[in-house]
């Protein structure tokens, strides 16, 4: 690749990282038509892709090769999920349970009007859609992009652990104080370097799907149980 082309190839890339964060701004810290943007924030990062790829020239099987399409058990997804819901739960009621303040929390939830059976549709969706997207953006799309500029294992696992992170940030902030943001941020910086690193040692991308899944849904599952001393 030229060096001129490389440059805006980088560039576009760094947007298309950048991205998710915008889409959480909008939809969830800001909540402009939140029913409208948020959705739309998920279809575009789920064309966003398809358009590169197919500017791009790739035919389907290189498209299925970065994207870490194959058959799989599933055992390495569980196993990884298995350990993040565990401490997920385990710091939950071992140190947060009794010392996070609940109410902003229920704000925030209510505001965005999913209370009750709300909730736990927004729980489906999140963890098994949602999570899927955001597997397909960062550890098929972004991570198999970057892995055009640099060979570095580590470097590509910490850069998607980090900017994974950081729209996470932009959710957690109306509803836990700013020491418990980074904390929790934190939390998912390490999870998205792990399902990189996955990806990078040849796992299918099933198994980080599944990984996803398992953690968003003790995440959530200690949400609904900390709003209910609210």
């Amino acid at each position: 690749m030229p060096p001129r082309a490389k440059r805006i190839s980088k560039v576009l890339l760094l947007c298309c990282c950048l991205f998710p964060a915008l889409k959480s701004l909008i939809g969830i810290y800001l909540e402009i038509f939140p029913t409208v943007t948020y959705p739309l924030g998920v279809i575009i990062m789920v064309s966003i892709p398809l358009v590169t790829w197919k500017l791009l020239g790739l035919s389907r099987r290189d498209v299925f090769d970065e994207i870490g399409l194959k058959r799989t058990n599933c055992l390495r997804g569980l196993a990884s999920g298995v350990v993040f819901s565990i401490a997920i739960l385990g710091a939950y009621f071992a140190f947060f349970k009794q010392a996070i303040d609940a109410k902003p929390i229920a704000e925030k939830v209510q505001s965005l009007g999913l209370t009750g059976y709300r909730y736990w549709l927004m729980v489906v969706v999140i963890s098994f859609w949602n999570s899927f997207a955001e597997e397909y953006y960062w550890r098929a799309f972004v991570l198999g992009q970057s892995r055009r500029h640099t060979g570095n294992a580590w470097l590509l696992c910490l850069g998607n652990g980090l900017l994974f992170g950081a729209h996470h940030v932009l959710i957690l902030l109306p509803m836990f104080s700013l020491s418990l943001v980074v904390f929790f941020a934190f939390g998912t910086v390490v999870a998205g370097a792990v399902w990189s690193w996955q990806r990078i040692r040849g796992h299918s991308i099933i198994d980080c799907y599944v990984s996803h899944v398992l953690a968003d849904l003790a995440g959530f599952w200690g949400g609904w149980d900390l709003m209910k001393s609210a």
